[in-house]
C-alpha cells in the first residue's frame, strides 16, 4: 500500500510541475524582460518558445509569426517595453511566439539560427540595403513562416516587398509597432 501512495504522489507531483511548467511562460517573459529594465506589466502580449519549439514548427511546416530578441539588448527592452505598452493602451488579448535568443552572441550560434531557422539575423534588423558584417543595428526581429517557409524577415527586410508596409517614415528599418500590430491580428500565438 505504502508503494501505491508514493506512486500516486510521485504522478501528481510530475503533473504540477508539468501544469506550473505549461503556465510559466508569461511570468517567465516578465521576469527576464523586467529585470533587463523593461517597464512592464506582469500581462505580457508575448508567448516565449524555445528555439527547438521553433524548429519543429517550422519542420512542421507550421504557418506563425515569431520574434526574436535578448534582454540583453538595450533596444530590445525598449521596444518589448514599447509593444507592451501598446498591447496595455489597446487591450489586446492575443500574443506573439517570441525566441529568447540571449544565447546568439556567438558566431556559430547565430549561423545555427540561420541554417535551422532562415532568420538572417536574429539580433537586430535592417532595413538598409547594405548588407556589411560591420554593420552595427538594434531592434527586435521578426519572422514570419508560410507553411515552414520564411515569407520575410526583418532583419533584412530590404529582401521582401511585403516589409515595405512596416517601415518608418526614413525607409531604413521596420516599425516593430506595427509588425506587433500585424501579428496580433493575423498571425497570434495559439495559447493552450
Amino acid at each position: 500500500m505504502k508503494k501505491v501512495f508514493q506512486k500516486a504522489a510521485g504522478i501528481l507531483v510530475a503533473a504540477v510541475g508539468l501544469m506550473s511548467l505549461a503556465s510559466c511562460s508569461s511570468t517567465s517573459f516578465y521576469k527576464d524582460w523586467h529585470n533587463a529594465g523593461a517597464d512592464i506589466d506582469e500581462e505580457v502580449p508575448f508567448e516565449y518558445i524555445s528555439f527547438d519549439k521553433a524548429k519543429e514548427m517550422k519542420d512542421n511546416k507550421e504557418t506563425f509569426l515569431v520574434m526574436f530578441g535578448s534582454p540583453s539588448d538595450s533596444q530590445d527592452v525598449k521596444d518589448v517595453q514599447g509593444l507592451c505598452y501598446d498591447a496595455y493602451v489597446t487591450n489586446q488579448k492575443n500574443k506573439i511566439y517570441f525566441v529568447n535568443c540571449d544565447d546568439a552572441s556567438s558566431v556559430s550560434v547565430r549561423e545555427k539560427y540561420r541554417k535551422e531557422l532562415g532568420v538572417k539575423n536574429v539580433l537586430s534588423p535592417s532595413y538598409s540595403e547594405e548588407n556589411s558584417s560591420d554593420e552595427v543595428l538594434s531592434g527586435l526581429v521578426a519572422v514570419l513562416y508560410k507553411n515552414g517557409s520564411v515569407a520575410w524577415d526583418t532583419s533584412k527586410a530590404y529582401d521582401y516587398d511585403f516589409c515595405d508596409y512596416f517601415a518608418t517614415s526614413d525607409s531604413k528599418k521596420v516599425n516593430i509597432h506595427s509588425v506587433a500590430a500585424y501579428a496580433w491580428e493575423y498571425y497570434p500565438a495559439k495559447v493552450d
